[in-house]
């Protein structure tokens, strides 16, 4: 395409110094150095064309990176509360598992520790609340001293207060409180339905208190999570079109609808927004995959033009207005810094020497006068 263009202009500039030559005998003004003029077999043999500038409406598009991500209910990261050692993990990465389900056991010597301890305060408590119902009857009676039914009940209140914090310490670990069968290893269930996303033990490891031990996500409510900088933060509304696409899997567009914003801002100065993206296409995604998205905003109307009509002039995007056409056609070089372009139209925001009467000339067809 470069080499073309270089022959179009070198084809214009020997027409231009042909030009000169005859005007300068015939005494006639050369044309300004941001005009082409074009002789008319030269249009005719280019199979040139112009297009009439038009105004449309344009939606302003954010472009914005983020991933596939689901909601925190749907993400669980499973750690056990007290330490110990590994005992028949079950799942693999990539296992469904369900609701309640058994993953894996704990073994340490303490969850014995702490149902023999359970049961014996249990047995007590049952002889301190014998005891203190009998002390209040005979000071109800005033059989007995104050001072006998007080210590009665502080020792039962005492008791029971172990009690329950033995119980619910054995609940924590889903050890059953009321079985009698002393046990060295803690159950641990899954608390969502999902699949395994990532085990970060082994078999037989120790592991300590609160350390993660597997990842299970649930991705039935998958959406897109997106960065958005704060420049950009007060354009945004609830129910804005997006589109977005997986760069590592193809170019394929996919749609989605803007859900929620957030209000704050992280360390990085952007802001989060949630897209609601159709059933139909989560089953294609991997939470975490990272995606590129496009979020369209408000609508304005603005003068439009095919992108086809921007030329190179060396470095520069150039237009190529029609000033006037009889027996010449002369063109004026408007230059485009830096061109808005979207959905194949040049958005042209500058519009003050522009009228909706103008004409353009169309690159394409510059371009087939080196072709031929």
């Amino acid at each position: 395409m470069k080499s073309t263009l270089y022959i179009f202009v070198l084809f214009l500039i020997f027409s231009s110094c042909k030009k000169g030559e005859m005007s300068s005998s015939e005494d006639k003004a050369t044309p300004p150095s941001n005009t082409i003029v074009l002789s008319l077999d030269q249009f005719d043999n280019g199979k040139m064309d112009f297009v009439q500038i038009r105004k449309e409406m344009i939606s302003h598009k954010i472009e914005v990176n983020g991933v596939i991500e689901v909601p925190p209910n749907n993400r669980a990261v499973i750690s056990a509360i007290a330490g110990g050692y590994i005992k028949n993990l079950k799942p693999i990465v990539g296992s469904s598992v369900k609701k309640g389900e058994l993953l894996l056991t704990i073994e340490n010597i303490a969850f014995v520790e702490l149902q023999q301890e359970f049961l014996e305060t249990s047995e007590r408590l049952e002889y301190l609340k014998m005891e203190y119902e009998r002390q209040k009857s005979l000071f109800e009676e005033q059989i007995n001293s104050e001072k006998h039914f007080l210590i009665a009940k502080s020792n039962y209140q005492s008791a029971l207060a172990t009690y329950n914090g033995l119980k619910k310490q054995l609940e924590m670990l889903n050890l059953d409180p009321s079985s009698t069968n002393i046990q060295s290893e803690a159950p641990i269930k899954s608390p969502i339905e999902g699949m395994v996303s990532q085990i970060f033990v082994e078999m037989g490891n120790y592991i300590s208190p609160h350390q993660k031990i597997l990842e299970i996500v649930n991705d039935d409510h998958q959406h897109v999570e997106l960065q958005v900088f704060e420049k950009e933060a007060l354009n945004l509304r609830i129910g804005q079109k997006v589109e977005f696409k997986i760069p590592s899997l193809s170019d394929d567009l996919y749609e989605g609808e803007v859900y929620l914003i957030g209000n704050t801002l992280d360390e990085n100065r952007t802001i989060k927004v949630h897209v609601d993206i159709d059933e139909s296409v989560k089953q294609k995604f991997v939470v975490g995959m990272f995606v590129k998205a496009y979020i369209f905003t408000q609508k304005e109307m603005f003068m439009v033009l095919p992108e086809e009509c921007i030329v190179k002039d060396e470095s520069q995007n150039v237009l190529l207005k029609l000033i006037e056409k009889n027996d010449e056609i002369h063109l004026e070089k408007l230059y485009l810094n830096e061109p808005l372009i979207q959905d194949g139209m040049i958005i042209i925001s500058d519009t003050s020497n522009l009228d909706l009467q103008d004409q353009f000339l169309i690159r394409g067809n510059i371009l087939m006068v080196g072709e031929e």
